[in-house]
């Protein structure tokens, strides 16, 4: 797994002159696009409902005072996810993606009653990025493209095996409604 070091560095490779906001913001939606695509998180570390957006501390912290650990490149699938994210947010600026991030469920949720203004620590759950867009995608809203990974072949017996296997186990329901 990642960690919000190793993913600030890439978006970093991917657009050198960019502010911490921006940063910021792109690893969040990362970490909410992974969760939403892939079922789990993108790196282990905490988000929180800042005044400005959901913000990684520790994304902050390496942003503000540089790594407090070596960072190592994203594998293949991790460094698809954050390109897709790229792809689709990296024209906004920092403010317009701490705007949109106002405006969606995860955010909201962790502040629930807070003032804009009000600092807060609540946690922005993976768990509520996951659901709000999950749904998102689901009713057509504009989304980034999920990548895909590039698969090999299956040998021809293999598949052939496979669905041997998949008629006999289903025929008899099959069957059952065939006669219907």
């Amino acid at each position: 797994m990642a960690t919000i070091y190793d993913v600030l560095a890439h978006i970093g490779q991917r657009l050198p002159h960019l502010d911490s906001i921006k940063a910021l913001k792109l690893a969040y939606y990362a970490q909410a696009w992974h969760a939403t695509w892939d079922g789990e998180p993108l790196y282990p570390e905490r988000t929180e409902a800042w005044r400005h957006g959901p913000v990684c501390r520790a994304g902050y912290r390496v942003i503000k005072y540089g790594p407090e650990e070596p960072t190592y490149p994203l594998n293949s699938r991790e460094s698809s996810v954050v390109d897709a994210v790229i792809k689709f947010y990296g024209h906004m600026s920092g403010w317009d993606l701490s705007e949109l991030a106002h405006n969606e469920g995860p955010w909201k949720e962790a502040r629930r009653d807070l003032p804009p203004e009000e600092t807060s620590d609540e946690e922005v759950t993976v768990a509520s990025m996951r659901r709000y867009y999950t749904r998102k995608s689901m009713v057509g809203e504009p989304t980034p493209e999920r990548p895909t990974e590039p698969t090999e072949p299956m040998p021809r017996d293999v598949v052939l095996k496979a669905a041997r296997e998949q008629m006999r186990r289903w025929r008899g329901a099959l069957e059952l409604l065939a006669e219907r």
